[in-house]
């Protein structure tokens, strides 16, 4: 009997399909929306980059810590630096990454960088010092490890016009908007704020890809020796 219905009424169902299609394409989209707003990326409004939310999430992380900064100020403070030992020794396939800038950039490349911190040192040269100084403070420590745990810590000086600002904590991305000119008025500063990426998204899986092509560019990205 079902049978004999729609075969009686084929074209009408057909026609009907379309609309059913259209629908749950639509229904479809919007939950992959919802989806991406909850789970995938969201707005992080809290005490982005600052000491306390360095050391909490290092030294909640089990895998992968990976910084791009502008200068390396944050990732060498005492406390931050201290995060980083324990985490290196107490997991054993972690991995550190370190990303901040070349000392050897031109002066107006400096220059500009200078304008986009908190606290911005009095001329570049200034700037250049303190950016070997804070690196002292990272050698220090990698030299206080075992020979296997410092093959865990890496890092690297780009050349160019810093583009990203940004934190790894195992699966998760915090990108920061650290390299905007800054706004003294604190509420509207976006110093504060940064977007929170699960990295196994379409959008952290670039965010990986465009990682390792900054590490392989020679052009652009030396690794540094920390234990010299």
């Amino acid at each position: 009997m079902i049978k004999d219905y729609i075969i009686e009424n084929i074209w009408s169902i057909i026609s009907v399909i379309p609309l059913f299609s259209l629908f749950f394409r639509k229904v479809r989209e919007k939950i992959l929306d919802i989806y991406a707003c909850i789970f995938s990326v969201r707005l992080y409004t809290r005490r982005y980059y600052d000491t306390f939310f360095m050391t909490k999430r290092i030294k909640s992380a089990k895998r992968f810590v990976r910084v791009v900064c502008v200068r390396n100020e944050r990732i060498s403070h005492s406390d931050v630096v201290e995060a980083i030992r324990e985490f290196i020794e107490n997991n054993k396939d972690c991995l550190m990454e370190i990303f901040a800038i070349s000392p050897e950039l031109d002066d107006c490349v400096l220059i500009q960088i200078m304008k986009t911190l908190p606290n911005p040192p009095e001329d570049v040269t200034t700037m250049r010092e303190q950016i070997k100084t804070y690196k002292e403070c990272l050698k220090a420590m990698v030299n206080r490890l075992s020979q296997n745990d410092k093959r865990k810590i890496f890092y690297y000086e780009y050349k160019a016009l810093p583009l990203i600002h940004l934190c790894q904590f195992d699966h998760i991305v915090y990108l920061g908007f650290q390299m905007f000119q800054r706004n003294e008025v604190e509420n509207e500063s976006l110093l504060k704020y940064a977007i929170k990426i699960r990295i196994n998204t379409r959008i952290g899986k670039l965010y990986l890809k465009q990682l390792e092509d900054l590490k392989n560019n020679n052009t652009l990205t030396t690794q540094i020796d920390l234990t010299c």
